[in-house]
């Protein structure tokens, strides 16, 4: 599998939806390369029953957890408002 880098500016949230072939890459690895590469914001997907999300937002040089869904939804309150159906 080759490699593709593309070029981005200052990107404001990451996004992972965590797959059950690649859990650990999705819930440690890539949280530490968005952490490393100073993206504000990440949002990890849970896929299951019920799926879970949770907001976490870049403190230092470490994510903390500011949001996490309910059973249906999340709401954001940064860095944007919006509500996020999961369900």
């Amino acid at each position: 599998m080759a490699v593709r880098v593309l070029p981005v500016c200052d990107p404001l949230l990451a996004a992972e939806i965590v797959s059950p072939s690649t859990k650990i890459q999705d819930r440690i690895l890539k949280r530490a390369l968005y952490a490393e590469a100073l993206i504000p914001y990440y949002l990890l997907v849970e896929p299951g029953e019920p799926i879970a999300a949770t907001l976490f937002e870049l403190q230092g040089d470490e994510y903390a957890a500011i949001a996490q869904s309910d059973e249906a939804d999340i709401e954001l309150i940064r860095p944007f408002n919006a509500t996020i159906r999961l369900a």
